[in-house]
Formats: structure tokens, sequence, C-alpha cells
């Protein structure tokens, strides 16, 4: 017999979580779905659990998931629906399936919505926070046109580009990135060893160092003597930070700052540029209608500059411009 550890829900909507023995995985469902509640997520006890080793705050894939995620999870979902599979079946079927734990448990609270009555983007719109607005908007636009499958597969198309281009995006920046660091790295040691050896060396002599040397040494050397006070401006910059670039007033600073930072600027812009024409692509092709994609595409682009930009994009072309002057 093997131990397993399970999250599920009654039909009430209430939580629960246990452990249960069974021969198999098949087995454990069975005994849990005997007793009429819905399994959210199911896995094996390792030893170290079985133990009470286990580190409950670290669990992998609990994170909320990413484009591969949604891209697995849209391919999925148009598959079983093009096998004839009801919605209600194919979220039962993904909500054990999913690689994504978070994702699992989302789609437990979805598939309990939809039995008891609720359409698929009315469910998706109650975790708004969860999934993206393009997918539960597109949603909608599918089931009003009984073309769910269609504009599945079209989502799954999107999150697949968007991966890809995520994935290029972290391959440009790595290197550059690592430059930056081993720079940073190798001016800390200049300032905290290389230099003040050769201070010492000079010194005797009566050579002048130069104003940046000395500027430099006496930051090392204020640095040196007061490192407590260091650490604790840096602590409260760090903070105070944080909290500025999490204000709309600073969001849209850092939004501007990273369309023109050097290196990495015209990297984002494109980035940004690439997700804007590829969402707004697949919400027209989905019969969205154009001011209503520019709004989805507002909130999905991810920077506040474009953001606004878009905004006044629709607003023209609610005034009767056409998309190319605004």
């Amino acid at each position: 017999m093997q131990n397993f550890q399970y999250v599920a829900k009654d039909w009430n909507g209430e939580t629960s979580e246990g452990r249960l023995s069974a021969a198999n995985r098949s087995e454990a469902l069975e005994k849990l779905r005997a007793q009429d509640l819905f399994v959210i997520s199911i896995k094996e006890q390792s030893a170290a659990e079985r133990m009470g080793l286990s580190l409950s705050g670290f669990k992998l894939g609990k994170g909320k998931p990413k484009s591969r995620d949604f891209m697995v999870f849209c391919r999925q979902f148009t598959t079983m629906l093009q096998s004839g599979i009801n919605v209600l079946q194919v979220l039962k079927t993904l909500a054990e399936q999913s690689e994504n734990e978070a994702l699992r448990e989302k789609l437990g609270e979805i598939t309990l919505d939809v039995e008891r009555g609720s359409d698929l983007a009315g469910a998706m719109k109650r975790h708004g926070d969860f999934f993206p607005e393009i997918i539960t908007s597109m949603v909608e636009v599918g089931e009003a046109g009984g073309l769910l499958d269609t504009v599945m597969d079209r989502l799954a198309d999107h999150f697949e580009r968007q991966h890809d281009l995520e994935a290029k995006i972290r391959s440009a920046t790595t290197y550059p990135l690592v430059i930056s660091v081993f720079a940073v790295g190798v001016l800390f040691m200049m300032m905290f060893f290389v230099l003040p050896r050769f201070a010492t060396m000079f010194e005797p002599m009566g050579i002048e160092m130069p104003v940046l040397t000395k500027i430099l040494l006496g930051f090392a050397d204020l640095i040196t003597r007061f490192w407590y006070i260091a650490i604790a401006l840096l602590i409260l910059l760090i903070f105070l930070g944080r909290r500025y670039f999490k204000s709309e007033e600073g969001r849209l600073v850092l939004d501007r700052f990273s369309l023109r930072a050097p290196v990495f600027g015209p990297i984002y812009t494109k980035m940004l540029t690439a997700r804007f024409t590829r969402t707004l692509a697949t919400l027209l092709s989905s019969g969205v209608t154009l001011v209503s994609a520019l709004e989805l595409t507002e909130a999905v682009v991810g920077n506040r500059v474009l953001s606004e930009v878009l905004a006044k994009t629709g607003q023209a072309i609610r005034r009767g411009q056409n998309i190319s002057q605004p």
C-alpha cells in the first residue's frame, strides 16, 4: 500500500486536506470520489514526508502559472473539445492532470462553479486575478459564438509564441546582465582591496593620487568605518524604493525608464511591440471589436506608457479617427 496526500472539495465548496492509503493513484481517486469529494490535487508521499520532514512552505510548482502552463492548458483543452468531450469533463480531467499545482487547484474551483450552472467565462472571471484577461475575454467570445475550441486553439498559439519570445529575451539579456554584475564586482574589489594597497605604496613616495582615486578611496574608507550605517541606509533605500515603485507614479516612472534604458531598453521595447501586436491580432481574429481589443490589450501589455498610448488611441477611434493617426 502507498500513502497519498490529497486536497479536495465537497459539494458545498469546502476544502479538505488529508492522507489515505491505497494500492495506486487510481484506487486513491476512487476512494475519494466514493466520499463525494472532488479531488483538486493528489500525490504520493515521499519517505521524508512520511517521517514529517517535509518543508511545507516550499512546494514545487505552487507558483502562479507561466506562459508555458497556460499554453499547455489551452492546447489540451482544445484537443479534448475537438474529441467531443464536454467542457465539464475537460475541466475535471485537467484539474487532475495539470503540472502546475496552483492551476490544478484553481481549475478545481472553476469546475465546481460550472457544475453549479455557471458558464466557463463567468467562472474564470471570478478568478480574474489568476487568469490573464485575454483568456477570460476570449472564452466569453468563444462561448457566445459557439467557437470555444477555435478560440482556445488561438490562445494556445498566443501563449506558445509568448513563451518563445520570453525565452529569446532571457537568452538575449543573460550576457549583458552577467557582464554588468561582473563589472560591479570588479569595481568593488578595486575600491576595497586594490586601491588601498596602491595608496599605501605611493604615500611614502609623496606621489599625488588622482582626484577620482581619492574619491573612491574616501568612499571605501567611509563604508569600512561605518558599515552598519551603510547597511541600514541600504535596507531603508530598498524599502522606500519598493514602496515608491508600487505606486502608480512610481510604476509609470519605472516603465518610462525601462523603455529608455541602455542595452535593455531596445530589447524591452521590441518585446512590448511583439506582445501588443500578437495580443491585438489574436483578439481581432476571434471576433472582438477593435475598440474592445485595444482596451483588453491595454490591460495586458504590462507597461504604463504603452497603456496610456493605447487608451488615447481607443478614445481617438471612438471620435471617428482610424487607428493609424493616433
